[in-house]
C-alpha cells in the first residue's frame, strides 16, 4: 500500500549504467519507490557528478555509488546513505547513517568452484581476476580458492600482464576449467582461445559472473555465467535506505552487508567432462609419474588398454598434442628443471630424464630451444 503521508523524501541515486546491471539495479529502485510512494527520485549517471555542493540541495538520502569525498560530506551532514560498494581503507561508518551493500563475491567464488568441480575432472582448474584488483574481485578469487583447497584439489591464477593471456592459456594442460571474474573478462578469454586455436569447451571450460545476456547469448560459444538478480539487490538496497530514513537502523544489523548470488546460468562454455576425458587423465598421470623412465609410446598405450590410434586422437583433441609430443614434451621441462637448478653433468641428465641417447637429447633440445643445454643453463642457472 503507497504512504498516503505528504512528506516526500528527496533520493539521490548514483549509478553507472552503461552496462545492464546498473540499469536493472535502477529497476529494483524504482520499483520499492513506487510501491513505497514517497521518494521523490533524481539520478546521477556518473559518479565524477558528485560533488559536495550537492549537499546542499537538501537530500534526504543517497543511494549508489560514489567517491569518499562525497560520502564524507554525507556523513558529515548526516544524510543516510547505502553505498554500492566496498568501504575504503580510510573511511569508516560507524555511528553515522550509512551503510555499504555489495555482492557476497566470496560465496560466487565458491558457488563457481563447486560448480566447475561438478563438470568432472580436470587437469587444471584456474582462476582470472579483474587486471585492476577490485576488492570484489579479491573477494572472488579467495572464495574460489579456499574452496577448491577445502576439498584438497589446487587452483591456478592468472597474474601475467593481458597481452600473456594466448600463451598462459596454451600451457595450461587440458582440460582446463577456468572462472572469470566477470562476464566481459570472460569474453575476452574465450575470444583469445579461439585465436589461439584452443577449442572451447572442449579443451578450456569457462564460467563469467553477472550473466549479462548481452555479453553471454552472443558470445561463440556461448557463455555460462553466475547470474546475480540486480533488480533484486536494487530492491533489497532501496529498502535498507528506507530503514536508515526512518532512523531504524538497528534492524540492519550491520554496516556492511552481502547479498547473495543467484545461480548458475549453465550455456556452451561449459560442459561436463565426457567419459573419453578419463581415458585422457589416465595417459597424462601416467607419463608425469613415469617420464624419468625410459619408457615409451607403446608402453604409454598398453597402460590405457587402447589402441594408439584412439589414444592419440583422444589426446589431442584435449591437450593439442599427440602422446609422443607430450611425453617429450615432460621430459624436457624436467631437463630444464635441472639444468637452471643443478650443476649435475648433462650426460648424467639425459639418463634421469628418459633419454637414453644423448645426442638424440642435445638434437631435441637445440631444435626446441634454439641454443644448446649448455648455453640454456648459463643463462638460467641461479
Amino acid at each position: 500500500m503507497k504512504n498516503t503521508s505528504k512528506r516526500l523524501y528527496r533520493i539521490l541515486i548514483s549509478l553507472c549504467m552503461s552496462g545492464s546491471s546498473g540499469r536493472k539495479l535502477l529497476l529494483g529502485m524504482l520499483r520499492f519507490a513506487n510501491e513505497l510512494g514517497s521518494w521523490s527520485i533524481e539520478i546521477v549517471n556518473n559518479k565524477t557528478e558528485l560533488t559536495p555542493r550537492l549537499i546542499d540541495r537538501n537530500f534526504d538520502g543517497f543511494i549508489g555509488v560514489a567517491p569518499d569525498e562525497f560520502l564524507t560530506s554525507l556523513k558529515v551532514h548526516g544524510i543516510p546513505a547505502v553505498v554500492l560498494d566496498y568501504p575504503s581503507d580510510s573511511f569508516t561508518s560507524d555511528k553515522t547513517p550509512i551503510t555499504f551493500i555489495t555482492d557476497d563475491d566470496e560465496q560466487i567464488g565458491k558457488m563457481g568452484a563447486e560448480y566447475i568441480l561438478s563438470l568432472g575432472n580436470f587437469a587444471a582448474i584456474a582462476f582470472v581476476p579483474s587486471k585492476e584488483k577490485y576488492k570484489w574481485s579479491l573477494y572472488r578469487q579467495n572464495g574460489f580458492i579456499n574452496q577448491l583447497t577445502r576439498r584438497k584439489m589446487a587452483a591456478r591464477l592468472h597474474s601475467a600482464p593481458s597481452g600473456d593471456l594466448a600463451s598462459w592459456l596454451q600451457n595450461l594442460p587440458k582440460p582446463t576449467a577456468i572462472m572469470a571474474a566477470y562476464d566481459f573478462l570472460a569474453k575476452d578469454i574465450i575470444d583469445t582461445c579461439l585465436r589461439a586455436k584452443i577449442e572451447v569447451p572442449n579443451q578450456v571450460c569457462i564460467l563469467g559472473v553477472d550473466d549479462d545476456e548481452l555479453i553471454c547469448n552472443y558470445t561463440q560459444p556461448q557463455l555460462s555465467s553466475i547470474r546475480i538478480d540486480h533488480a533484486d539487490f536494487g530492491y533489497f538496497a532501496a529498502k535498507a535506505l528506507e530503514t536508515l530514513i526512518r532512523k531504524d537502523r538497528k534492524h540492519l544489523h550491520q554496516s556492511h552487508i552481502r547479498h547473495p548470488a543467484d545461480r548458475i546460468i549453465e550455456r556452451e562454455s561449459t560442459r561436463p567432462i565426457p567419459p573419453t576425458t578419463h581415458l585422457v587423465n589416465k595417459l597424462q598421470d601416467f607419463i608425469k609419474a613415469h617420464a624419468k623412465e625410459p619408457i615409451t609410446v607403446a608402453d604409454v598405450v598398453r597402460h590405457a588398454h587402447v589402441s594408439r590410434r584412439l589414444a592419440d586422437m583422444r589426446l589431442k583433441q584435449c591437450s593439442g598434442k599427440t602422446i609422443h609430443q607430450l611425453l617429450q614434451e615432460t621430459r624436457l621441462k624436467l631437463v630444464k628443471n635441472y639444468l637452471t637448478k643443478t650443476q649435475m653433468p648433462i650426460n648424467k641428465i639425459s639418463r634421469l630424464c628418459g633419454f637414453q641417447n644423448i645426442q638424440r637429447l642435445k638434437y631435441i633440445f637445440k631444435t626446441e630451444y634454439g641454443i644448446s643445454m649448455r648455453e640454456w643453463r648459463q643463462k638460467h642457472s641461479s
